[in-house]
């Protein structure tokens, strides 16, 4: 199996800007290391080679009395003193005609060299010529231009890391934030706590934070559209549930409807007759348990055809005290001790009058279902809307059902006793009638629902309170 090649490692901007830096000082300091070498050498040459002349010029003054005086014992001890005394490496005293009068030294081994005729009213008689030895004059250079470029290696180290750590701090740093930057996963950096920044790291951070804007307004968009697409997949699973329940339940409808009325009839009949107590209890289950199954079989079928209300001005107090009468005696049954409606009286509204009171009589069978013991109505007339607070002392429900609670097949109860359709059908036959329902609070001793119904048909004018 053939492995893929290693790309090549790229040099970071640090690197890069300390390798130039850095060559670029030890340039500098090598161009000046020449030029001061250079300089230095040749000031000094010119000064041995003044020195030279001088002793040459002072030289053939001494000599003219003794070539003169054809003393040539002084001429041999005056070059031979020279030698010795002035760091001269070769001094030579001729005549005119070529003869070495006095000579000392090594010969004419050094590089600066300096002649002076001697003179006798004008006639030359001969000349001296003086060789300076140059070797500590280069010495003197190159401890001179060691030491000169000891200084500037060490101030050109200094200024380096100095240069590097300001470049790192002012460009190199910002620049890797930057570079973070345009991940949405660190926080963005606000240059306008940075003044002290280049104008084109400033910039580049603008760039930078229009690209990171545009990151997160797309990665918005589709988190946006995959919530869409997790909504849509969600709501036809449900819908597709709920076509194949309203198909059996369409079955169901027929073929239960009837046992279950002949059930609920002969357990009533039964009960009438009978004398014995436990007996008469057993029929009243039946009975309880009957008109159960034959509730579900209603709300599956409400759920698979919704119906159509037909909308009407009613007051929702009278219709709910009417309502209320109507299931106080089969929810005292069931532990409900007492129901009571306060507010608005008259509450005028807009709505169909069965489907609010199959929507009410849901709200009663489940906080009755709940273990709730008194229930109370609040109604608030408004002029566009009218709300009903439905509340209960009930249990309570589950803080991680709040956000689904009015989706189907949701429910608190055990497996087997609800459908999770109650509240779900409750807010369809509320948005049909163009109302809404939604769950205010929740705790244990206090549930409160919010329900609210037009004041007026759609579109229409509105209507009179007293109708």
């Amino acid at each position: 199996m053939s492995r893929l090649p290693t790309p090549p490692q790229r040099p970071t901007l640090s690197r890069l800007v300390g390798l130039y830096a850095g060559g670029t000082l030890f340039l500098l300091t090598l161009i000046f290391a020449i030029t001061l070498h250079q300089s230095l050498h040749r000031f000094l040459e010119e000064t041995l080679q003044d020195k030279a002349q001088a002793l040459a010029d002072q030289l053939a003054v001494l000599s003219l009395d003794a070539v003169v005086m054809r003393d040539y014992g002084v001429l041999e001890r005056n070059a031979l003193e020279l030698t010795r005394a002035h760091d001269v490496d070769y001094v030579r005293i001729r005549r005119s005609n070529g003869e070495i009068l006095g000579e000392a030294g090594r010969g004419e081994h050094g590089r600066v060299t300096a002649s002076s005729p001697i003179e006798l009213l004008g006639n030359p008689l001969g000349d001296v010529t003086v060789v300076v030895n140059t070797d500590a004059v280069n010495r003197v250079v190159r401890q001179i231009i060691l030491v000169a470029l000891g200084s500037i290696g060490l101030i050109t180290l200094i200024l380096f890391f100095i240069a590097r750590r300001i470049l790192r701090q002012r460009v190199v740093e910002p620049l890797r934030q930057l570079a973070l930057q345009i991940s949405p996963l660190h926080a963005p950096i606000r240059l306008d706590d940075r003044p002290d920044l280049p104008e084109e790291v400033a910039q580049i951070g603008e760039t930078f934070g229009q690209l990171r804007e545009e990151i997160d307004q797309h990665i918005a968009r589709l988190e946006q559209a995959n919530q869409f697409t997790r909504a849509a997949t969600e709501r036809l699973c449900r819908e597709q549930r709920l076509a194949t329940i309203g198909q059996l339940a369409a079955g169901l409808a027929h073929s239960l409807n009837t046992p279950l009325g002949n059930i609920v009839g002969y357990a009533q009949l039964s009960r009438r007759q009978l004398d014995d107590p436990e007996q008469h209890k057993r029929m009243t289950v039946i009975e309880k348990q009957a008109t159960v199954c034959a509730g579900i079989v209603r709300n599956l079928l409400t759920v698979a055809h919704q119906p159509d209300p037909v909308g009407q001005a009613v007051d929702l107090a009278e219709l709910s005290e009417a309502i209320a009468q109507l299931v106080r005696p089969l929810l005292r049954d069931r532990g409900v001790a007492e129901i009571t409606i306060a507010g608005a009286n008259p509450c005028p509204a807009w709505a169909d009058p069965a489907t609010f009171e199959q929507v009410l009589f849901n709200l009663f069978s489940n906080a009755a279902q709940a273990g709730a013991h008194r229930l109370r109505l609040a109604l608030t007339a408004g002029t566009d809307e009218a709300t009903l607070h439905f509340e209960d002392d009930g249990p309570g429900i589950p803080e991680t059902l709040h956000e689904s609670l009015f989706e189907p097949f949701v429910t608190t109860k055990p497996a087997g006793e609800g459908t999770g359709l109650g509240l779900y059908i409750c807010r369809s036959l509320l948005e049909s009638m163009r109302g809404s329902i939604s769950l205010l609070a929740s705790r244990p001793g206090h549930t409160q629902f919010e329900l609210r119904l037009p004041c007026r048909s759609a579109g229409g004018p509105s209507e009179p309170e007293d109708a």
